[in-house]
């Protein structure tokens, strides 16, 4: 019991000592992972972060490029038509000074000049060129009379007119109508539309021009693009390129805008750089009222009729929507005059669903599908998407981008698989896992030996005590002559033999465990007959079982000249173990007979020893094997340290053969088998075991 309590609390402690190590392995191998997730979780946010800021970069690279492109598209057009002179807006103008071939001035009204408007190759989208005044309203040179019509088409000037067309015509009836010449000259001063800047904005847009050629700004054009390395130094001058442009402060570095308002300024100034070299400034003859002598087949003067040199000041092209941005029904470029100090106004028609066409086909390939959208007067309020061509909003279809990333979560994240981690974890949890079965192995194996031992000693020690006290006892009695009688004194002599031989037999098989425990024994395998080997272990224990009232008999169904290939030495102490059993535990059994038999298995010799006696159980006949471990009775019915069957276990397996045990015939007693290799000869009976 004690043994039994200290291996139970061995376990205990064994199991103690496995949680604690298990358990802080778990702990380090659950924090290690735990960090690895954050790692990886703070790693795809990053990334997340990187893709997000690239995708917005992307885009607003892409609106850039495409509003560069956009106003890149209209900006030389448009400068075209910035410079146009005065006179071009009126059919039929006279040149002064004109001369003729020989040097001589001709007189004013001699010489008059058809606009260019009425031939020139104009883009698609300018519908009408026009003009406004006090005096004649709306008019245009590219909607003339009939018979002018008739004069300029004749020879010798055969102009081809590519211009005057009904749909001008049409326009101009349809403008006139819907805006009256006083009430839109008034509209359009409202809106801004000025003949001279005032001496701020003039001062303003010097500054602002010296600003950009004077910083890194200037000279990137409509390939604008920007390095991130460079965006501070840019910014700072964005911002003051937008602060001076709205006229909220003077030159100097401030950061006071954002990215888009400030890109948005740098436009403005780019594109108007090409538009806004200066005033015009004009000196030619006033000859409005000539335009009416087209009427007539030819020119001739009037009476009456005065000419005079009139100054001309021009403002900036400016566009307009009409009526409103909100009803864009009409988009008009515009610019204001003054003739001798009366407002005139000029400017183009645009049509804008043609116009939107040729700009949806030069940002296709970046923006397959967008729009334009008018714009008011005023800072847009989308300054990234404006253009500054036109009071229009580039309005794309692209995909709508989170402001900020959404954080990640661990749980959508797939496995990472076997990290470099992972792997020495798994190495650490088999070394743990290992390095406790082989503690646990070395421990039980300590205790099992200790078991052994213990039993050990304690079996030595009885069965060394019993035949020491039988000898000393009977020892005495004859040698102090108190027994006499002699038949009592062979009986006596026969009980020391019985005693002495058992003696023999144990520290024989003590000494025998202890050498197959220290080494293996030599092994010398030669021929013998079966019958041979049966019949001597039936000479060495005849007498012995007779004694012990046992009939030893044998049945040998091999043929007499069967041979087998073993070492006969051990294979008689094996069945020499056997019989010893057979009739130590068989001693109360009704039949007396002991079997001692010879088969052929399958080519292989098997002996078998069986006995009537009460038979092994079944949990018992797997731990009868092991060293001094022997049946639950044992030590009632008969003696012994539990080495036979552990010495004949042994034995056999340095034989190469097996030793079983099972039921003994009609399921009476117990039958032990030995079955060993190299059985040759003739044999006319096979028995299967």
């Amino acid at each position: 019991m004690n043994f039994v309590r200290s291996k139970t609390r061995s376990f205990i402690g064994f199991l103690a000592i496995s949680a604690l190590l298990l358990g802080g392995l778990g702990w380090a191998t659950r924090a290690a992972l735990r960090v690895e997730q954050d790692q990886r979780v703070a790693a795809a946010n990053a990334q997340e972060s990187e893709w997000l800021f690239l995708q917005q970069k992307e885009r607003a690279d892409k609106l850039r490029l495409a509003l560069w492109r956009l106003d890149s598209r209209l900006s030389p057009a448009l400068a075209r038509e910035e410079s146009r002179p005065y006179p071009q807006y009126i059919a039929l103008h006279t040149p002064f000074p004109a001369l003729t071939s020989t040097g001589i001035a001709c007189a004013p009204g001699q010489v008059y000049l058809p606009s260019p408007l009425l031939t020139a190759e104009m883009p698609d989208w300018m519908r009408l060129h026009f003009q406004i005044d006090q005096t004649n309203g709306w008019t245009s040179p590219q909607v003339i009379s009939e018979d002018l019509q008739k004069i300029l088409r004749k020879q010798p000037i055969e102009l081809a007119l590519n211009n005057v067309t009904t749909e001008k015509s049409d326009l101009l009836s349809t403008l006139k109508d819907r805006y009256p010449a006083a009430s839109i000259m008034t509209t359009f001063r409202e809106m801004g539309v000025t003949s001279v800047e005032n001496d701020r904005d003039a001062q303003r847009w010097a500054e602002l021009q010296d600003l950009v050629n004077n910083t890194k700004l200037a000279g990137r054009g409509g390939s604008y693009t920007s390095d991130r390395a460079d965006q501070n130094n840019e910014y700072n001058a964005r911002g003051v390129a937008a602060q001076v442009a709205q006229g909220q402060a003077n030159p100097g570095p401030n950061n006071g805008f954002s990215p888009q308002q400030l890109d948005f300024a740098y436009r403005v100034v780019v594109t108007n750089r090409a538009r806004r070299e200066g005033q015009w400034a004009y000196i030619f003859d006033d000859n409005r009222a000539n335009m009416a002598l087209g009427l007539g087949a030819a020119f001739p003067a009037k009476a009456g009729m005065t000419y005079q040199t009139v100054e001309v000041q021009l403002g900036a092209m400016r566009p307009v929507w009409l009526p409103s941005a909100e009803k864009p029904e009409h988009l008009l470029i515009v610019r204001a005059a003054k003739v001798s100090g009366k407002p005139v106004f000029q400017g183009f028609a645009i049509d804008w669903s043609k116009l939107q066409a040729l700009l949806k086909d030069e940002v296709a390939d970046l923006f397959p599908e967008t729009q334009f959208v008018a714009l008011p007067p005023g800072e847009p309020q989308r300054p990234e998407r404006a253009m500054t061509a036109l009071p229009v909003e580039f309005d794309p279809v692209v995909e709508v981008l989170p402001e900020q990333y959404q954080p990640i979560d661990p749980a959508t994240l797939s496995s990472p698989g076997w990290t470099p981690l992972r792997i020495g974890l798994a190495f650490a949890w088999g070394a743990a896992l290992i390095a406790l079965f082989a503690v646990g192995l070395g421990g039980w194996s300590i205790l099992d030996l200790s078991e052994r031992r213990i039993r050990f000693v304690s079996a030595v020690t009885h069965e060394l005590r019993t035949p020491l006290t039988t000898l000393r006892l009977y020892l005495d009695l004859l040698s102090s002559g108190l027994v006499t009688d002699e038949t009592q004194k062979a009986e006596y002599l026969t009980t020391l033999n019985g005693e002495s031989d058992r003696l023999h037999r144990l520290i024989g098989n003590v000494l025998d465990f202890a050498r197959l425990e220290k080494s293996r024994p030599h092994i010398e395998r030669k021929p013998v007959l079966v019958s041979g080997l049966l019949e001597q272990v039936h000479r060495d224990w005849q007498e012995r079982c007779a004694a012990a009232g046992k009939d030893l008999t044998i049945e040998n169904r091999i043929h007499e000249g069967a041979i087998v290939t073993t070492d006969s030495g051990l294979v008689e102490q094996i069945v020499s173990n056997l019989v010893d059993n057979a009739q130590k535990y068989s001693r109360e059994a009704n039949d007396p007979v002991i079997v001692l038999r010879a088969l052929n298995v399958g080519g292989r010799l098997a002996i078998e020893v069986e006995d009537r006696g009460p038979g092994v159980t079944k949990q018992e006949r797997s731990s009868i094997f092991r060293p001094f471990r022997r049946g639950h009775d044992a030590d009632v019915k008969a003696g012994g340290v539990g080495l036979g069957l552990a010495l004949a276990t042994r034995w056999t397996q340095l034989l190469g053969g097996k030793l079983s045990v099972g039921v003994g015939t009609d399921g009476i007693g117990a039958c032990f088998r030995l079955d060993l290799p190299g059985l040759i000869g003739p044999e006319p009976t096979s028995v299967a075991g």
